[in-house]
């Protein structure tokens, strides 16, 4: 009867040291890689380990990321269990974001944020000696623009009024930032007379901005990028003397 007992007893203290022994159960964690950057989308491969649930979010570059139980609650589901790809459409061209995924798994959550920048538009570069423009009267400088190419047997047009609320007694195009509006204040490009010619159609011009450098030899650099009223995203380039806006 001793020697029963002593056995059964004998099991219960080898049970309690490898119970007491048993290995933790690995952390969870959460990766993602860029894979590719379009004009218009990015695309991500996420890795998740020891998880059971995934979500992911697409921030813009200055936003405040969320908690990972918020991104689990409320963001794009992703496989858990495997690495899987995904894509982010209806982006904005040459703009940075940030990708944040999270995982929940028996041992906790995970959060990870990777910046990326969408891919740039390749500009169409207006020609140095077709540019024209002239000065309106007025308390504030009021300049008309307009820029010219062609292209791949493509006609480009662009005609910008432009007003500088900043450079109050202006004679020519100043330096800085210029931005599609009908706002009266700062540097503007303004909606109503400005419009972009091309594929055989006069275009409105619905959003963008225009940045303007004057350099030593007394030519411009001007880089617009723009969104027209057909949903179409451009981005022109030019550098040389403006006809009739000569800098003085």
């Amino acid at each position: 009867m001793k020697k029963t007992v002593y056995s059964a007893l004998a099991a219960l203290a080898v049970a309690a040291v490898f119970t007491g022994c048993s290995k933790e159960e690995a952390a969870t964690e959460v990766s993602a890689t860029l894979e590719s950057a379009e004009s218009k989308s990015l695309t991500f491969t996420i890795n998740p380990s020891n998880a059971y649930k995934c979500s992911y979010v697409l921030y813009a570059s200055d936003a405040e990321v969320a908690t990972a139980e918020e991104i689990l609650l409320n963001g794009t589901p992703a496989h858990a269990n495997e690495a899987s790809t995904v894509t982010v459409s209806g982006l904005e061209p040459n703009t940075e974001y940030q990708f944040a995924v999270a995982a929940q798994g028996n041992n906790g959550v995970s959060l990870f944020v990777e910046k990326a920048t969408t891919a740039d538009i390749p500009a169409v570069q207006f020609d140095a000696d077709r540019a024209s423009g002239r000065q309106y009267g007025g308390a504030t400088p009021n300049f008309s623009v307009t820029l010219r190419t062609e292209e791949n047997g493509q006609d480009y047009e662009l005609s910008l009024d432009i007003y500088d609320f900043v450079n109050t007694t202006a004679t020519y195009l100043q330096p800085g930032t210029y931005t599609v509006t009908d706002e009266q204040a700062g540097q503007t490009i303004g909606k109503m007379y400005s419009y972009f010619y091309y594929n055989n159609k006069t275009n409105k011009l619905v959003s963008g901005k225009m940045t303007v450098a004057v350099n030593d030899d007394k030519t411009y650099t001007i880089d617009v990028r723009l969104k027209i009223d057909d949903g179409t995203d451009f981005h022109g380039a030019f550098t040389g003397k403006i006809d009739g806006l000569e800098v003085k």
